[in-house]
């Protein structure tokens, strides 16, 4: 029997969450909001849905969208390497003690990407302007004299301050229009830039940045590997770095705000007491992880 490739895996699971739910094609493109002709042909294997797709999907048969969106980066990279020829390796591993290996397994292929951006050049994050196009991921490096901030400054620095993507998670995209475009990487770095030049105690002259463009699928994992490998404290102790131009409600109430930001406004809300709380967990924060940064880069060397 001929062994089931990712593709079709990908299709009769799905269409096993389908008859499980009893739904027909239309009542499950009404439930997803999404076309009749697009979900008919993800649901019966003749294309690969796009993630917002996916999502929307796995919503209205209440599925594990983490399970399948597993499965589609699968699928996709089984195309991907057929259109150039190639063949995904079988899934029998080798018995004994040779190590076994899967290049499409979705955690290589997030690595994998982690890595590259790991490998891309560092620039200024003041020379990224709007017109940068393209959807991927970007880490933001400090350099600066604030002292908050010297466990991990650097000019040739290696743990970001701030982990971010272009791509929006697909969840909120759900219900909306396909055709929804996505920000580009110069336009959200050009937004980090503006909150940046609002701030009492840093500058954007101080900020350097690696930035990767990567299909959209692979964004949100790569960005949630960042994270867990590096603890960027605007990610995790201090959270709210403003994403959006003019900072949302709940942005200007975040701890970032609070401690950086826009000067305009930072001091009618937060006390000395506060700001004192909030430099504490700065200081807290890396007194906990930057030991394990250290040591690791040490075991590098």
């Amino acid at each position: 029997m001929a062994q089931q490739d990712d593709r079709q895996r990908f299709a009769e699971t799905l269409r096993g969450l389908v008859r499980d739910t009893g739904m027909s094609i239309t009542e499950l493109a009404r439930a997803s909001r999404i076309g009749r002709t697009t979900v008919s042909a993800t649901v019966n294997g003749q294309a690969l849905p796009t993630e917002r797709t996916l999502f929307a999907l796995a919503r209205a048969l209440g599925a594990d969208a983490e399970g399948l969106l597993a499965l589609l980066v699968r699928a996709r990279a089984e195309e991907q390497l057929g259109q150039i020829g190639l063949k995904p390796p079988a899934e029998e591993p080798v018995s004994g003690p040779v190590r076994y290996f899967d290049p499409l397994d979705e955690e290589n292929l997030v690595r994998s990407v982690v890595e590259e951006l790991q490998r891309a050049p560092l620039m200024r994050l003041e020379d990224y302007g709007e017109e940068t196009r393209g959807i991927g991921i970007y880490a933001i490096y400090y350099s600066g004299p604030n002292p908050l901030y010297a466990p991990v400054a650097s000019d040739q620095p290696t743990v970001p301050v701030y982990v971010g993507r272009t791509d929006p998670a697909p969840r909120a995209m759900i219900g909306r229009s396909n055709r929804t475009r996505f920000p580009s990487i110069g336009h959200k770095l050009r937004v980090h830039v503006r909150a940046l030049a609002m701030s009492p105690d840093l500058e954007p002259e101080d900020f350097q940045v690696r930035a990767l463009q990567v299909p959209s699928l692979f964004a949100e994992p790569a960005v949630h590997e960042l994270i867990s490998n590096t603890l960027p404290i605007w990610n995790t102790s201090l959270q709210g770095f403003p994403r959006s131009a003019f900072g949302s409600a709940g942005e200007l109430a975040a701890p970032w705000y609070m401690l950086h930001g826009d000067r305009r406004y930072a001091a009618r809300r937060s006390s000395d007491a506060e700001i004192d709380r909030l430099r504490e967990r700065v200081h807290r924060h890396y007194a906990e992880v930057a030991q394990g940064w250290k040591h690791e880069r040490g075991s590098a060397s």
